[in-house]
């Protein structure tokens, strides 16, 4: 869904209050799954609140799926090994990755990044 564009999915179900919270991070670049989503695109998903994936987050997302080094991640992005680190941990608490590997497929699974060909 999110290789189409899509920046965000919010069901019908949610409070319209909702909105006002992510539409500033949306335009800022941040992807957005409500928690009711989440489950439905990975049945063994266990986080259950919203999920906030910066522009940054998935950069480094997208470099680690292709093999990169945190070392490497940090020069292109000219940032410290200590940052990327960071937002990579972040990113995995977020969407309930143990390893790489497995952020990697999560990411893949949810569509905010491209299979490996």
């Amino acid at each position: 869904m999110f290789r189409l564009g899509v920046n965000a999915y919010i069901t019908k179900t949610q409070e319209i209050d909702i909105l006002a919270t992510i539409l500033p991070k949306i335009i800022d670049g941040s992807t957005f799954l409500t928690s009711d989503v989440k489950p439905m695109l990975d049945p063994g998903f266990k986080n259950d609140s919203p999920v906030f994936i910066s522009s940054e987050e998935l950069e480094i997302a997208k470099m680690i799926s292709t093999g990169k080094s945190i070392k490497s991640i940090a020069e292109c992005m000219n940032k410290s090994t200590s940052s990327v680190e960071k937002s990579l941990k972040s990113l995995r608490e977020k969407i309930d990755a143990h390893s790489n590997p497995d952020m990697t497929r999560i990411m893949i699974d949810f569509g905010y990044i491209p299979p490996s060909r």
